[in-house]
């Protein structure tokens, strides 16, 4: 038997006097540098305090293997042990009673986890989009969705501190140290919006020794890119870390009336980190950072056809495919859309040690300005349909008059300040539990003004004299939340785990449209949202190789605002149960899970199976007839659905994987609509698949070879309740293959996205509106470390 764990590192002081299976120290270092450090004071049951057990029969084990057995003869190393913080305490993955996909380092490196459709493109059961701008994605987690303006599905987590909107969350993803990708509702732990789970990011740690890396990286498109860390000690007890990225591509995706690209992207990204230890049981984190993205925005095409008289001009035919599988429609806006987001953090984290519990304190200031502007109608015929013309298409809406000669604008501005305390007690012992308050203050603007287009520049003004219509309106949000975690060991083999958080999410918002473009301006709306969120857990470990679990939760969405007026002009349109504000969306899920590992360590088998009763699910909905864009609610909706989840050493080389899961989803009842009801629910892929292998070629004592594969199917969903049209499932191939040193020092790699260069649209708008993915990229990137 080899070294199985890397706790093993963390003991050993004297790798002369050890000799196992026969590696040298080099080697041996290499290899356990290579998987994840599980730290010391891991979080174990009392029978399961592995560390120490581990090192003495590790030895013990290896030392026989060295004795009898060459090294040549030793069997596949083991799978990577990896220590993950859902519970807000590290736990093994294996040992946690909840559905976690965990990304490491090594495994970020590998699979080239640049963006955060890299790593959910890996994950069962969730699908993600972009579409429109930097700060629109449409992420899809066990039948839940994102919605246009609306709040994510789940909780994303930065280095401990809460992303308070979604518009952040797309974003470079560079020195990275772990991903955690949590499914099922998360809200006891991490309070509203958790409703469909929560993604946990952990950035690299500052460290006393000075070390950093450079990666520099190029591709079709004129892509570009240069990342860099350096990180090393300041003084007795203080430590930095600084980290940078720069991409920029001129684009793969053309406007052919223009002959231009319309997806340019430049991102410019700084982060740096401060750890102090004024005192054994004190430290202090504190992070700051910026990040600077352009590029094009609102690229969406309309699926029509013109007639043969009048070419684009009204009256002559025009009428919609209507087809989300469609992607024939060139883009022919007369102008390129712009799209500039302004990101910045700040961060203090502070942790006391107490002899019976840890006192952590969380504070934290975000600030997000994003610009995007565009032709109004992206998909007419340009300036050659003169300045006055309007078109008239026949969508599902019926008839609809579109003036050619508009540019649309978003302006939102985004300021938060957060706070939070916690105690967490020891984690050796029966009874460990967690306690905490979390305070946040959000001020958001947002304005959305349709211009005439008479050639102007983009302006950053959101009224002007070419103001054609549009709104604006001002959200003061204070949400409050206290909450509290406790898990007792009934017996050696079982846990008993129960969390409670109570969040109330208190919500004003002001109409400062101009009283020209509105008749509401200065109205303000209130509401409140609240919401107690239970989670109940129940572990059965028969063995150390064998985790069963079952839980009851409970996850909630906060409400919010429409435009005002639109729910009684939609009635006067004869559509009912619209409103000028969208209700709470509250899930109760029920869950049977189980983890395993076989093979002697070398295979991990992970999977359940689960239901979620849904009320109120929101859902982003244009209504041609009112010609409004908002959010409405789906009153119940049943998900239910299943995962399985497989890895498996085959040699020390070669590792293989696959993964697979299944989401039912069913419109019960539907105020809307009541003849949507039995339909399946808009933006859900019923099934994902990935698979795939990574070969580390060994070559010589001081270079290796990687080849990895990604395959994803992604099966077919609806865009709308009606289910008028659906995409097809889509096949997605990523290849990686490169060279590095066997002391990790270097590494050369080509990379292709979407090897087979699939056409499918991104994003489908029922009416024809659609958004083209894009192409089959490719480059080659060099890293060196120091």
């Amino acid at each position: 038997m080899i070294l199985t764990n890397t706790y093993l590192f963390d003991n050993i002081k004297n790798f002369d006097s050890i000799a196992i299976a026969g590696w040298s120290e080099g080697t041996l270092k290499q290899t356990l540098l290579k998987t994840t450090n599980v730290r010391k004071g891991v979080d174990m049951s009392r029978k399961k305090q592995f560390g120490r057990k581990f090192l003495v029969s590790a030895i013990a084990a290896s030392s026989v293997c060295a004795i009898n057995s060459p090294p040549v003869m030793a069997q596949p190393s083991v799978t990577e042990e990896v220590v993950v913080s859902a519970r807000k305490r590290d736990e093994r993955l294996q040992d946690v009673p909840v559905a976690v996909s965990a990304f490491t380092e090594a495994v970020i490196e590998d699979a080239g986890i640049n963006r955060a459709a890299d790593f959910i493109s890996l994950t069962p059961n969730v699908t993600f989009a972009s579409s429109e701008s930097a700060g629109v994605n449409f992420l899809s987690i066990r039948g839940l969705s994102q919605v246009r303006n609306g709040e994510s599905p789940v909780a994303v987590v930065v280095d401990g501190v809460l992303m308070t909107d979604p518009g952040q969350f797309d974003q470079e993803l560079f020195d990275i140290k772990q991903i955690e990708l949590l499914k099922g509702p998360q809200g006891a732990l991490y309070g509203r919006n958790a409703i469909g789970g929560a993604i946990n990011i952990t950035t690299q740690d500052a460290s006393d020794e000075l070390e950093g890396k450079v990666k520099l990286g190029g591709g079709n498109g004129g892509r570009k890119k240069v990342q860099a860390s350096v990180s090393g000690p300041l003084a007795d007890n203080v430590s930095f870390r600084l980290a940078g990225s720069y991409v920029d591509l001129d684009g793969l995706i053309d406007n052919t009336f223009l002959d231009k690209k319309v997806d340019p992207y430049t991102d410019q990204s700084v982060r740096a980190r401060l750890n102090w230890r004024p005192a054994d049981n004190m430290s202090v984190d504190f992070r700051i950072s910026r990040s600077e993205t352009e590029g094009g925005s609102l690229n969406f095409v309309l699926q029509e056809k013109c007639g043969e008289v009048n070419g684009c001009f009204s009256g002559d035919g025009v009428y919609i495919k209507d087809a989300a599988d469609d992607t024939s429609t060139n883009i022919t806006a007369s102008r390129i859309g712009i799209n500039e987001r302004e990101l910045d953090n700040v961060s203090l984290k502070v942790d006391y040690d107490w002899d019976f519990a840890t006192f952590t304190s969380i504070t934290a200031y975000s600030d997000q300005e994003e610009f995007y502007a565009a032709d109004a109608w992206p998909y007419d015929c340009g300036p050659v349909c003169g300045a006055s013309d309007l078109r008239i298409f026949n969508t599902s809406f019926g008839p609809m008059a579109m003036d050619s000669n508009q540019l649309v604008k978003v302006i939102t501005e985004v300021e938060t300040v957060s706070q939070e305390f916690r105690l967490t007690s020891a984690g050796d012992q029966a009874l460990r539990w967690i306690a905490g308050v979390y305070y946040l203050s959000t001020e958001r603007f947002r304005g959305l003004p349709t211009e005439l287009d008479t050639g102007q520049a983009y302006n950053r003004k959101v009224f002007t004299s070419d103001t054609l219509y549009g709104f604006a309106d001002d959200n003061d949000n204070t949400a409050y939340a206290v909450f509290g975690q406790f898990n007792y060991d009934l017996s050696d083999d079982v846990e008993v785990s129960f969390a409670l958080r109570y969040d109330r999410d208190e919500r004003e918002q002001t109409d400062v449209a101009p009283a020209t473009f509105s008749a509401n301006t200065g109205d303000t709306r209130e509401k409140t949202f609240s919401e107690v969120q239970p989670k109940l857990t129940l572990r059965y470990q028969p063995s150390d190789d064998m985790n069963l679990f079952a839980t009851l939760s409970k996850g909630f969405r906060s409400g919010g605002f429409n435009q005002n007026g639109v729910g009684a002009a939609a009635a006067a349109a004869g559509i009912n149960g619209i409103s000028d504000d969208y209700r709470k969306e509250v899930s109760s899920n029920i869950e049977l899970g189980f983890k395993s590992t076989l093979a002697d360590g070398r295979m991990k088998v992970n999977g359940g199976i689960f239901r979620t009763d849904v009320e109120d699910q929101h859902f982003f909905q244009f209504i041609g007839a009112i010609n409004a864009q908002l959010i409405n609610n789906i009153d119940e909706v049943t998900l239910q659905g299943a995962e399985l989840d497989i890895q498996f050493k085959v040699s020390d080389a070669l590792t293989v994987y696959a993964a697979a899961g299944l989401t039912d989803s069913e419109i019960e009842d539907y105020t809307v609509d009541p003849s949507h009801e039995g339909n399946w629910t808009p933006y859900v892929a019923r099934t994902t698949f990935n698979t795939g292998f990574q070969y580390n070629i060994p070559i010589n004592d001081s270079f290796a070879g990687l080849l990895r594969t990604d395959y994803e199917r992604r099966g077919r969903q609806y865009w709308d309740t009606a289910n008028s049209t659906d995409r097809s499932a889509l096949h997605l191939v990523n290849l990686r293959a490169g060279l590095e040193s066997v002391d990790g020092q270097w590494s050369v790699t080509a990379w292709s996205q979407n090897l087979t260069d699939e056409e499918y649209n991104a994003e489908y708008v029922i009416g024809g509106i659609a958004q083209i993915a894009p192409p089959r990229t490719y480059g080659l990137d060099v890293l060196v470390r120091f």
